[in-house]
């Protein structure tokens, strides 16, 4: 072969391999635009989430690393007051918030929920932490919090009226209430939950579903300090009819919040 006939060769070869190369560049994808929010405070007069109404808030967004943040949230809700971080995931779809809650009005809460005003009383304050995937409804919510009610009309008034009505001594909104909340399968588990009067204690177990129903055992502990002024009862007799009224008292709440059934059920557990 002549040394012009190798040139050629050489020269075809060398065209083969760049256009190969510039073949293989072309279908490579394109880098990925990786956008970046750090903008101005957002304003809403009106926001629904979950059923919940939120009033005038206020947000600061900023998206790095496919993550979207809303810092230093802020809303009237409900009389009170309700401070957030959120975090939306849009790579896996999963949004992450972190709630408090301050003096909330427990009577547009319920009737909105309800339906009407059935007596309840009190002021709600808490926080809550909820996981959100974008996928599987809320059954897929996943959560924990702590909330707790002051100045309340609970026991006297409302949903445990037929159960036993308190102290009828003691002055209107003095109940007050606690629990420990575990949130999954489109519930809300109450722990370690007590309503506090001052004449009864009476302590919750079971759940709330967010389509309203009911699944819950009320405990009461009626404490009878108004019957210690009776002449010739006193203490040991209080306490006497506090343990067998835990007992005979107990009931079964079910239904759903707008129309609660509350059944005496002595060998509830």
């Amino acid at each position: 072969m002549t040394r012009r006939a190798l040139a050629v060769l050489a020269t075809l070869l060398v065209a083969t391999l760049l256009a190969r190369a510039t073949a293989a560049d072309a279908e490579k994808p394109a880098p990925a635009l990786r956008a970046v929010i750090d903008g101005e405070v957002l304003h809403a007069n009106r926001l629904t989430y979950l059923g919940l109404v939120f009033h005038d808030v206020v947000a600061e967004p900023r998206l790095v690393d496919d993550v979207l943040t809303f810092a230093s949230c802020s809303a009237k809700t409900y009389g009170g007051k309700t401070t957030a971080t959120i975090a939306i995931d849009l790579a896996r779809e999963i949004q992450s918030y972190r709630l408090d809650f301050t003096d909330i009005d427990l009577v547009p809460l319920i009737a909105q929920f309800a339906g009407g005003d059935d007596g309840t009383r009190g002021l709600l304050n808490g926080w809550l932490e909820l996981t959100v995937p974008a996928a599987g409804g809320v059954d897929a919510i996943t959560g924990r919090g702590e909330i707790s009610i002051r100045d309340g009309d609970l026991v006297r008034l409302g949903l445990l009226s037929s159960l036993l009505i308190g102290d009828p001594t003691s002055d209107t909104g003095s109940d007050t209430a606690r629990a420990k909340l575990v949130i999954g399968n489109g519930r809300i588990r109450l722990k370690g939950a007590a309503i506090r009067s001052p004449g009864a204690l009476v302590k919750l177990r079971g759940s709330i579903g967010f389509d309203g129903s009911l699944d819950l055992l009320a405990i009461p502990y009626p404490e009878f300090a108004w019957i210690q002024i009776v002449p010739g009862i006193g203490d040991a007799a209080a306490w006497l009819l506090s343990n067998t009224s835990s007992r005979l008292a107990r009931a079964t709440i079910r239904g759903d919040l707008g129309n609660p059934a509350v059944v005496v059920n002595p060998f509830a557990d």
